[in-house]
């Protein structure tokens, strides 16, 4: 069963609302107006460019594959203990289209996956391979466990660079307390409004 911390983590990442520079802006506008993202300096950091940024896109591929050979492992496991084969090799796996790291409007990607969003399609893929509710779910469960726990770890590595970079400009919680904002900055990046937040926290 999930904590209270680690349900709100997982929320968190569900509806993209970890606090990246771009979320900071709520807070101290005049702090972080210019700030980017600690490891590329070049681009806004919102919650997709976390995943997306090329100056960690090894690390992220590292991750991808990671999942992969965990999806098949574990699969083939699941399958034995219910004496049937274990089919499941690296062809079947890299045939899903949901490994992609970047962004899209239209298709499922890996921040999706990231997000504890499970596909049409790899409920369909799962489906046919356990052909049992119980052991799919089982499966399912397991994945996404393993994807948030490598997802979250690199969120708090990012979270270290943060601090650093802000221990080298001297801001700390005091500094950002007093340059709050006044006036309520709009993020241009957000996809969930105040009215929707409402709707979830009822």
């Amino acid at each position: 069963m999930f904590s209270s911390k680690r349900k709100k983590q997982s929320v968190n990442l569900l509806i993209e609302e970890i606090p990246t520079v771009e979320k900071r802006k709520y807070l101290a506008h005049k702090i972080f107006d210019n700030w980017k993202c600690s490891f590329c300096e070049q681009h806004d950091e919102t919650f997709n460019h976390v995943w997306m940024c090329e100056s960690r896109a090894d690390e992220m591929n590292t991750i991808i594959c990671e999942v992969k050979e965990f999806f098949k492992e574990t699969c083939n496991s699941l399958l034995v203990k219910v004496k049937k084969d274990p089919v499941i090799d690296n062809e079947l796996i890299n045939k899903m289209i949901f490994w992609d790291r970047t962004y899209s409007e239209t298709k499922i990607t890996f921040i999706d996956l990231i997000k504890g969003i499970i596909s049409c399609e790899l409920a369909a893929y799962t489906a046919l391979i356990f052909e049992n509710k119980k052991l799919q779910d089982k499966f399912l469960v397991l994945l996404r466990n393993f994807i948030f726990n490598k997802s979250w770890n690199f969120w708090i590595n990012r979270c270290l660079k943060q601090k650093e970079k802000e221990r080298r400009l001297k801001v700390n919680l005091k500094k950002v307390k007093e340059n709050l904002n006044e006036d309520k900055y709009i993020d241009p990046n957000r996809k969930i409004n105040q009215l929707q937040l409402t709707f979830l926290t009822v």
